[in-house]
């Protein structure tokens, strides 16, 4: 749905950061599987106290999670570049452990880091 479409079901206009939020909002609640649906609950509860309060909680866990998520990533990436120098095997895996192997498969290519055989072999299996 188009913000002039939802604007016109709600028969009021909503500002770029509102029509953001109530995107997000839509894309997140997962049981709702279509717009009328939505917007005629948002008619109800679009202007709840609580509502707000809970979905604003949920964002902060969200960008914790991002935060968290690209230390994870950081300190991966640091495992590979250690592992590759130090011949450290387990350091590899840990790495693997930390934020999977298609990613570290990805940064090792886009780092020149070279590849061995294990790499290769899960490169060329999710190729197919």
């Amino acid at each position: 749905m188009t913000r002039e479409e939802f604007e016109a079901r709600m028969g009021n206009t909503v500002t770029d950061e509102a029509w953001e939020a109530i995107s997000e909002l839509y894309y997140n609640c997962t049981d709702i599987a279509d717009w009328d649906t939505f917007a005629d609950d948002y008619k109800l509860h679009g202007t709840s106290k609580i509502l707000a309060n809970i979905w604003s909680r949920f964002q902060l866990k969200q960008e914790v999670q991002k935060i968290d998520e690209r230390k994870m990533q950081v300190a991966a990436e640091k495992l590979v570049f250690l592992a590759d120098d130090a011949n450290d095997p387990d350091a590899y895996e840990t790495a693997i452990d930390l934020v999977g192997y298609q990613y570290i498969a990805k940064f090792k290519i886009e780092n020149d880091v070279e590849l061995n055989e294990k790499d290769k072999a899960y490169i060329l299996d999710h190729l197919k």
